[in-house]
């Protein structure tokens, strides 16, 4: 695989699948009602070098996975 796929994470996470993924981040009884949004997820993801970009589609999509995992765990 190439150290960099190149593009950025949107090729990946459409905001569709973001949307289907967080289903309830927008709820009156979520703490962070509002605060996540797609294109707050976009612009931070921006911001890390190589995040979800390094390596074939599928080490992308893992490192992705990975992430939403994690951060669906932490704070659900």
């Amino acid at each position: 695989p190439s150290p960099s796929g190149g593009g950025d994470v949107s090729s990946i996470i459409t905001s569709q699948i973001f949307n289907q993924m967080l289903l309830h981040r927008n709820d009156n009884a979520c703490p962070a009602h509002g605060f996540y949004s797609y294109q707050a997820f976009l612009d931070a993801a921006r911001k890390f070098s190589g995040f979800g970009t390094t390596g074939d589609i599928n080490t992308r999509k893992k490192e992705l996975a990975a992430f939403f995992g994690q951060t669906s765990h932490e704070t659900t």
